[in-house]
């Protein structure tokens, strides 16, 4: 998430030099370029984020004393189980 949001700050900084002030910002090769290139890391950056909180995967971001605990969905589903009745 820092990832992508870093991307999109460094992203409007390089369309705001390349390109000056004024309307022309928003209709140049190189704005419309940093804003598709800050939305891509943005979406990577919250796709990854709502793995690891879901699945708990890719393990190389998630801290190693959390490396073995289930993710979210695992969770649900332990709860949701029917209990078996003797």
């Amino acid at each position: 998430m820092v990832v992508g949001l870093s991307g999109g700050v460094l992203g409007f900084w390089v369309a705001e030099l390349s390109a000056g002030s004024g309307p022309a910002l928003y209709h140049s090769g190189a704005a419309m370029l940093a804003a598709g290139i800050s939305g891509a890391w943005f979406a990577a950056g919250f796709v990854m984020m709502l793995t690891i909180m879901f699945f708990n995967w890719p393990e190389f971001p998630v801290p190693p004393g959390q490396r073995d605990e289930p993710g979210a969905v695992a969770e649900w589903r332990s709860v949701r189980q029917p209990k078996q009745h003797r």
